[in-house]
């Protein structure tokens, strides 16, 4: 843009592999003392994703209409992206998520807390609207991990806890691979192979 010439090699420069942050997982009672030490009603979320492995994004899109409480069954076809509604990244991504006696009892709870919103939302925000990530996780999220004294954590870490708590239960892996919306049996096992 300046107009100096440089060596075009550099365009081929692939930059440095990030490392990979270390897996945590939660017990449950960990996951039950962040949950109440998280501002109302988003205790539920917290649960919600320690009990059905939805990514935050997901967690965000979540709405009425993708809901099947009768078959016990959340749909995900939406992720939610800079405080907007958006398709999930991949077709795996979009996936019926079977939900446990508790996941549907803490869903129940949540429809009964949430704050009305012309979206439908599961989780909006207190004005009715979709969440930014970055709001979520300075409002709510780090303080409570801070109080609950479980720092570091990351939001990830709670679908970790979700793989943990479903090998532990005797899940097979490829249930584990639908549950979580990876596109091969070979991202569930590479990441979650030594908890079998």
């Amino acid at each position: 843009e300046r107009g100096q010439i440089i060596d075009e090699a550099i365009l081929r420069v692939r930059p440095p592999r990030r490392e990979r942050a270390e897996m945590r997982f939660l017990d449950w009672g960990e996951v039950e003392r962040l949950a109440s030490e998280t501002v109302e009603p988003y205790g539920n979320l917290i649960r919600l994703a320690c009990l059905t492995g939805l990514r935050q994004g997901e967690l965000f899109a979540l709405r009425d209409r993708a809901l099947d409480l009768g078959r016990r069954m959340v749909v995900v076809d939406a992720a939610a992206r800079e405080g907007k509604l958006a398709p999930t990244k991949t077709i795996a991504g979009r996936r019926q998520v079977r939900l446990s006696g508790e996941a549907l009892r803490v869903l129940r709870d949540q429809l009964v807390a949430r704050a009305p919103n012309d979206l439908g939302l599961v989780f909006p925000t207190p004005k009715g609207s979709v969440w930014r990530k970055d709001n979520f996780m300075a409002r709510v999220f780090r303080p409570a991990v801070r109080r609950a004294d479980l720092v570091p954590l990351r939001f990830h870490d709670l679908r970790h806890t979700y793989a943990a708590l479903m090998v532990a239960a005797g899940a097979h892996p490829k249930l584990l691979q639908a549950q979580l919306g990876h596109s091969s049996i070979n991202v569930t096992l590479n990441t979650y192979g030594h908890l079998f």
